[in-house]
């Protein structure tokens, strides 16, 4: 009696112990999706800073696209003295600047930022469709 008392009692422990994970019950791990407001499209990228040569997709417009760099605002009163510190500025026409980085920057960070400043109308950054990569995340 004593034995199968410690034979049921092995069994239950052994029943109780983590068990290492299978092929079957490994959960596969999906890549960071990011997204971002582009002037009224919503574009979604995989890395964690949005620079120079990422790769997009457009949700909006369902193309695959290549970031510029570069951002294009529109504004009534542009705050040059403010953004020069961090941006070249090219008047485009009429109300339209170009802004091109000085230095290497998280453009997400910086769409949201210049999204966020009441003197900037319209804020859209630059993206290339003309030659889509499928290696954008959809």
């Amino acid at each position: 009696m004593r034995s199968i008392y410690l034979l049921l009692s092995a069994l239950l422990l052994t029943s109780c112990m983590p068990q290492a994970p299978t092929s079957s019950t490994a959960q596969k791990t999906t890549p960071a999706v990011y997204t971002l407001n582009n002037n009224g499209d919503k574009i979604r990228w995989q890395t964690p800073r949005l620079q120079t040569g990422t790769k997009v997709f457009n949700v909006s417009t369902g193309e695959y696209g290549t970031v510029v760099g570069d951002i294009v605002v529109t504004s009534q009163a542009l705050p040059a003295d403010m953004l020069r510190a961090r941006y070249k500025i090219n008047n485009l026409s009429g109300n339209n600047y170009r802004l091109t980085p000085i230095n290497k920057i998280d453009l997400a960070a910086e769409m949201m930022q210049l999204q966020q400043n009441e003197a900037i109308d319209v804020v859209e950054l630059l993206v290339d469709y003309s030659r889509p990569n499928q290696a954008a995340i959809k």
